[in-house]
């Protein structure tokens, strides 16, 4: 399985090749505009000669075109369906970087960006933010989904037994809440890990952040 790297590309290199440098890249793709497309060209040389080989596929889009952008980030899913995709949306216009982390909530991408700091002592992987992207929209969840979340977040970031409690406080069978406990792992909003015959249920960054606004 390869990681593919997508970028959206601004007047300087620096946030791409900083990405690089942190991540194992096997495809770089640099989404740049007409006017950014020099830059894009100075980064694929830059990269070439940082690595020892050429890992880059430029795609022109326009800027200002949200549409045309996910669509670009879409193709590249479907083209290397069960590849690791990232996306750096560090570089570009607001616009393409509000169009790069839709596309991401889509595909189930891995998106961040590169946080500036004048101080250079920080090192780059405390500037690299990973951004939550849910699996799932808000509007797919449940009562049931929903309560539960909230259940957890309420309590802390985990606890056991997760099934239980859930099951006494909500008022549900033990067997419906290791249901929706499953789908709500699968959809990435909790983590479920086993403490002897307990579960121990804790919510990701998107389920904690979903539990704050249902």
């Amino acid at each position: 399985m390869c990681a593919v790297h997508i970028a959206t590309v601004g007047e300087t290199p620096e946030p791409i090749i900083e990405g690089v440098r942190h991540h194992s890249v096997d495809l770089q793709v640099l989404l740049h505009s007409r006017e950014t497309k020099s830059v894009a060209v100075e980064i694929r040389r830059r990269i070439k000669s940082l690595i020892g080989r050429d890992i880059c596929e430029l795609k022109e889009i326009d800027p200002f075109d949200m549409r045309d952008i996910m669509t670009a980030i879409v193709s590249y899913r479907k083209r290397m369906p069960a590849e690791v995709l990232h996306i750096n949306i560090t570089g570009g216009t607001n616009i393409m970087a509000s169009a790069a982390l839709i596309a991401g909530f889509v595909v189930g991408a891995r998106v961040y960006y590169i946080r500036k700091d004048p101080n250079p002592k920080i090192p780059l992987a405390d500037r690299i933010i990973e951004l939550p992207v849910p699996r799932v929209s808000l509007e797919s969840l449940d009562e049931n989904h929903r309560r539960i979340l909230k259940l957890i977040h309420n309590r802390g970031t985990e606890f056991a037994p997760a099934n239980s409690v859930i099951a006494t406080e909500l008022g549900m069978s033990r067997q419906l809440v290791s249901y929706h406990l499953r789908r709500l792992e699968r959809a990435g909003l909790l983590h479920l890990t086993l403490e002897g015959r307990n579960k121990i249920a804790s919510l990701t960054p998107e389920g904690d952040l979903y539990a704050e606004i249902v």
